[in-house]
This record gives C-alpha cells, sequence and structure tokens, in this order.
C-alpha cells in the first residue's frame, strides 16, 4: 500500500486544455491585434484606391503605405513567433 497521498500527485490536463493554451498564447502575445491592424489598413487602402478610381477626393497613397508598413511589421511579428511555438 503506497504511503504517498493521491492529492500531490500533479492534476491531470483538461480535455482540450494545450489547444486553449495555445490560443491564449496567440492572443496575450499580440498577433491577433497584428492581423487585425493590417486588414483594417488593407481595407482602407481598397477603399481610397475605390474612390481614386471614382475621381472622389481621395489619398490612396498614404493609407497604401500605412498598409505595407502595417503587413510588415505582422510578418515580422509571425516570423518571431512562428519558431517558439513549435515544440
Amino acid at each position: 500500500m503506497a504511503s504517498q497521498s493521491p492529492l500531490t500527485d500533479e492534476p491531470l490536463r483538461l480535455p482540450g486544455q494545450t489547444l486553449d493554451e495555445k490560443i491564449q498564447w496567440w492572443q496575450s502575445d499580440g498577433i491577433v491585434s497584428y492581423i487585425a491592424a493590417a486588414a483594417m489598413f488593407f481595407v482602407m487602402a481598397v477603399m481610397e484606391w475605390v474612390g481614386y478610381v471614382t475621381h472622389a477626393p481621395r489619398s490612396p497613397i498614404f493609407f497604401s503605405a500605412c498598409t505595407l508598413g502595417a503587413i510588415a511589421v505582422l510578418v515580422a511579428r509571425i516570423f518571431t513567433f512562428v519558431p517558439s511555438s513549435i515544440n
């Protein structure tokens, strides 16, 4: 008979806990916010180009530059996080 209490052992992991931890990791380290920012700038750039083509007073060059900057930062953040997330 074992003299050690079963309550001192580590508890079992919950079903889906690993996936939940990975989702929380992606959200807490800010990748989701970078994706949202890049998508927002992309939509704004498309709107500006549509306005430019229809001769509405727009400035697509500024929003295109912001979009390219946001995408560059997003790609840099993804490349810094992806290798560290692989176990």
